[in-house]
């Protein structure tokens, strides 16, 4: 049986998170970090990394991706060919129906808030419509 040091799972996200993310430069302690929320070179020009950015699903892919790295890291396997470390295409594909399904929301909310200021005064006005077309109807659980 292995044992690790104290510090390993944090080494093995550091690693992962440089090799997925590429790093930068702290100007404050001088030392190369992750660098959160982009790709390293090693995955640019890959299609789904591209069409990830443009579509808005990268963060997903981005965690997917170091989730990866993190289990063969841990397993003492080679984790540099980036076409292995990607996910199978039904996974990519329900990605990618998040993605529009929240660019489709925040487009609804983007809508609202311009007609009427803000999600609850829109929310407002539309309890004070459903109560006045409802007057006539009976509560569930009284008597007919």
């Amino acid at each position: 049986m292995q044992v690790w040091p104290d510090d390993y799972l944090k080494t093995v996200d550091f690693r992962a998170s440089c090799f997925v993310n590429g790093t930068v430069r702290n100007l404050k302690t001088g030392r190369d970090e992750p660098h959160s929320g982009h790709w390293s070179s090693a995955f640019r020009g890959h299609p789904w990394v591209e069409q990830s950015i443009s579509e808005g699903w990268g963060r997903d892919l981005r965690q997917h991706v170091i989730q990866a790295v993190k289990r063969r890291i841990m397993a003492e396997k080679p984790f540099h060919d980036v076409e292995g470390l990607m996910p199978d295409p039904k996974w990519v594909a329900g990605a990618r129906t998040q993605a529009a399904k929240y660019a489709a929301s925040a487009k609804w909310r983007e809508q609202v808030i311009a007609e009427h200021g803000s999600v609850d005064a829109y929310l407002q006005k539309s309890i004070k419509g459903n109560a006045r077309s409802v007057k006539g109807w009976k509560k569930l659980g009284e008597a007919a």
